[in-house]
């Protein structure tokens, strides 16, 4: 207690983190993964229209360049990074 008294702070967290580290993003590899996965949808789409045209039925409509990087970004407009 005495040492309180002189002004040493005996909080381990003050000296010690306690913080653990957060798990390192390879962002040229997620775009790749991102882009893989837009490709499939597309072949994907583009093969269920296929089924829809046989049917007589109207085929579901293809995402434009610009709804692709709204979707990949969230933000219209917004610059395309790692590609």
């Amino acid at each position: 207690m005495s040492s309180i008294k002189e002004g040493y702070n005996l909080n381990i967290s003050r000296y010690i983190s306690t913080a653990t580290a957060e798990q390192e993003i390879k962002l040229k590899a997620t775009n790749g993964k991102l882009v893989e996965i837009e490709k499939r949808i597309q072949d994907a789409t583009r093969k269920h229209n296929e089924f829809l045209k046989e049917l007589n039925q109207a085929p579901l409509p293809n995402r434009t360049r610009e709804e692709n990087e709204e979707g990949r970004n969230g933000i219209k407009g917004a610059p395309r990074f790692f590609q």
